[in-house]
């Protein structure tokens, strides 16, 4: 969005208003390991993507960078897609109140932080897509038989966390989070945990800064074992008259992370920061029969 002059009678356009530099190296590498009777091949796809603000003439508030995340919020010198965070103190000793900063100390006046905080003041964290990302593929077959197992990765990005709200009342009113069981109870809790404790009556400010907090923020960095295939070719003296070819396989996709950065369970594929909670793909099996005539 490009903003207007009133007397246009109109606030904001929206066009190519903004300068934005893209760069980026595709790697793909292909490798013969052994080869013979048993066969081993490779191939690794490496990528990288990074985008950076040169020039866009709108300014944010504070509460519009802290609560984008990961969308579309252009800011001269950072990615189109950045993640941006209250900063966070750690919670008070006495009553598991989040702390944050306010003109330079620490606060937990929540009102001023949400309204006054400075653009400047806010944690930049970086962008919301991965910058870093890849495949490695490993292929071994000997007569007939093929084992073909595949790893990605994705690095180099953030995520904003999802955790309970602090209001009793809104538990009410809407579905819990497990966090609730995390929640500070007593002296001492501070030291285990990031998740503030309850409050009643409401207060909407509270539970929102601990929402667009950096204690939410974690990296989205993981490798994943994406898939295995098993297949064998049957020879062609035992596949005719019947079949040119015939091949048979499994294939196990979504299998499972095998490493993440963040410590709090999540698999970032599925945390689209707040605006949809995804359902991880199911682990799947199938199999299946190639025939050729």
């Amino acid at each position: 969005d490009q903003p207007l002059p009133p007397s246009t009678g109109f606030t904001s356009l929206t066009g190519n208003a903004a300068t934005t530099l893209t760069q980026g190296i595709d790697l793909n590498l292909h490798s013969q390991n052994i080869r013979g009777k048993l066969n081993w091949t490779t191939d690794l796809l490496l990528s990288t993507n990074r985008d950076k603000i040169i020039r866009f003439d709108k300014k944010y508030l504070a509460t519009q960078l802290a609560a984008a995340n990961g969308g579309v919020i252009a800011v001269e010198g950072n990615s189109l897609f950045g993640i941006y965070s209250y900063p966070w103190t750690g919670l008070d000793p006495a009553n598991g109140d989040p702390m944050g900063i306010y003109q330079g100390n620490v606060s937990k006046d929540y009102t001023n932080i949400l309204k006054n905080t400075t653009t400047d003041s806010l944690v930049y964290h970086g962008s919301a897509r991965p910058t870093f990302f890849g495949s490695i593929r490993n292929t071994i077959t000997w007569k007939g038989l093929s084992l073909s197992l595949n790893i990605t990765w994705k690095a180099g990005y953030y995520f904003r966390n999802r955790s309970t709200s602090l209001n009793y009342s809104d538990l009410v009113v809407s579905s819990g989070h497990s966090d609730y069981d995390l929640r500070w109870q007593k002296p001492g809790d501070e030291l285990i945990t990031h998740v503030p404790s309850l409050s009643y009556p409401s207060n909407a400010n509270r539970s929102d800064f601990y929402k667009y907090s950096s204690s939410l923020v974690e990296r989205g960095d993981h490798i994943r074992l994406q898939d295995i295939r098993l297949s064998y070719a049957v020879p062609q003296s035992k596949a005719k008259p019947i079949f040119r070819t015939l091949d048979c396989y499994v294939y196990f996709t979504n299998i499972g992370l095998l490493w993440k950065a963040n410590h709090s369970g999540v698999d970032p594929d599925y945390n689209d920061n707040f605006y949809t909670q995804g359902t991880p793909n199911p682990r799947s099996i199938s199999a299946g029969v190639k025939a050729g005539f």
